[in-house]
C-alpha cells in the first residue's frame, strides 16, 4: 500500500490531468485502435526544431512479433524511426523518432510530463499528464491551441493528497488483506474486522470505501 504514497514534495502542488487533444503530428494518433496496442510514455523530449524523441512502453497482442510491431508503427506515419529497446512481459520498450512533433516541444516548454497516450481513432488521443502546479497545465493546453491543436481539459486534480492513505486507512486494508476480506470467496467480513480493529462496523465501512477509492484513483492515474 505504500508504493501508492506520493513524494512530500508533490504532497500538494503536484497536479495530474487527463486531456484529449487532436494533433495532426502526434507521434501515436495514426495507429489505429484495431491494432490492440496501448502506449505509456515514459519520456517525451524535443529533438531539432521541430522534431521529437520518445521512450514508450507499447503493450502488444501476444501474436505480434517485433517486425510486425515496428512495421505498423512506420507505416503509419512515414519518416518515423523504430527501434525495439528490450522486450517486455506484456509488450515492448521502444524508441520512436519523428521529424515533426508538437507534442515533445508543447510539453516541454509547459514544464509538464507525458504519463500516458491513448489514440481514439479519429486524430485524437487522451493524454495522462504530471505538472508541478495548474499553472503548468494551463500554459500546455494554451500552447497546443496556439499551434491550431483542439484540446479539451477533462479533470484537474491534486496528486498527492488524493492518493495518501491515513495511518488509519493503511491499517485497515492491511489487515483486510491479511485476514482475507479481498479474497473470492471471502474468509472475513466486516463484523470480524471491526471487531479486530477495535471500531465500529459503520465507520470502517466508511474507512475501507475511503480508501479504496483513493487506491483505484492512484492505479487509474498511472494507466
Amino acid at each position: 500500500m505504500a508504493a501508492c504514497r506520493a513524494p512530500s514534495a508533490w504532497t500538494v502542488t503536484m497536479r495530474s490531468a487527463i486531456i484529449v487533444v487532436k494533433i495532426p503530428d502526434n507521434i501515436f494518433c495514426s495507429v489505429p485502435p484495431s491494432s490492440g496496442l496501448s502506449f505509456k510514455v515514459l519520456r517525451c523530449v524535443p529533438r531539432g526544431p521541430s522534431g521529437g524523441y520518445s521512450l514508450v512502453k507499447i503493450g502488444a497482442p501476444p501474436a505480434m512479433d517485433e517486425a510486425a510491431l515496428v512495421a505498423l508503427l512506420k507505416d503509419s506515419e512515414p519518416g518515423r524511426d523504430v527501434d525495439i529497446a528490450s522486450r517486455e512481459k506484456d509488450g515492448y520498450l521502444v524508441t520512436v523518432s519523428n521529424a515533426r512533433c508538437t507534442v515533445c516541444g508543447s510539453v516541454a516548454e509547459s514544464g509538464c510530463f507525458l504519463e500516458s497516450a491513448r489514440p481514439h481513432g479519429d486524430g485524437r488521443m487522451t493524454w495522462g499528464i504530471a505538472a508541478p502546479d495548474a499553472a503548468a497545465i494551463r500554459g500546455l493546453v494554451a500552447r497546443l491551441r496556439e499551434r491550431g491543436c483542439e484540446v479539451e481539459l477533462v479533470s484537474v486534480r491534486e496528486r498527492g493528497r488524493e492518493t495518501r492513505l491515513t495511518d488509519r486507512q493503511e491499517e485497515a486494508v492491511r489487515v483486510a488483506c491479511d485476514l482475507g476480506y479481498y479474497d473470492i470467496p471471502r474468509r472475513t467480513d466486516l463484523d470480524e474486522l471491526a471487531g479486530k480493529l477495535g471500531i465500529g462496523k459503520s465507520a470502517l465501512d466508511v474507512i475501507l470505501r475511503r480508501a479504496e477509492g483513493k487506491l483505484v484513483r492512484c492505479h487509474l492515474a498511472k494507466e
